[in-house]
């Protein structure tokens, strides 16, 4: 009955705002707590992923109807940005293991898949090097 609960929480969110998305992953962490078998988590992995690549396809598309306008693409970076402070300080941090072995498999599951995720911003440099001298302008 909760899987059914969630499934239709997950499904009835997808294209809503970032607020349903962080209720419909807060529900999912909340039943993938509870004692479920290893087929339903499985399932539930699945429809994470399956989640998960709806939203990076729905970022890249949107990345690319910005292409062009810096402004645009500056405030979708803000946005990917803002979304992952909120999801490290919050969620993130409230889920952290309070036990050696789970610490332990989540050490193991950063180092074994990608390291720690981190959002690097553009040094100034990298700015500069677009800018034409102003003695070349006519």
């Amino acid at each position: 009955m909760i899987l059914q609960e969630v499934d239709t929480f997950i499904e009835g969110s997808k294209g809503l705002g970032e607020l349903q998305g962080l209720q419909a992953l807060q529900a999912l962490e909340c039943v993938l707590k509870k004692g479920l078998s290893m087929s339903e988590k499985e399932t539930r992995l699945e429809h994470l992923q399956n989640d998960l690549e709806a939203i990076a396809t729905t970022v890249k598309k949107t990345a690319q109807q910005c292409q062009g306008n810096n402004l645009k693409l500056l405030a979708l970076l803000r946005l990917l940005e803002s979304l992952h402070q909120e999801i490290r300080d919050g969620l993130f941090q409230d889920s952290l293991p309070d036990n050696r072995q789970a610490l332990y498999a989540l050490l193991k599951d950063i180092e074994n898949n990608g390291g720690w995720p981190h959002i690097y911003r553009m040094r100034l440099q990298n700015f500069l090097c677009n800018l034409i001298p102003e003695e070349e302008h006519p």
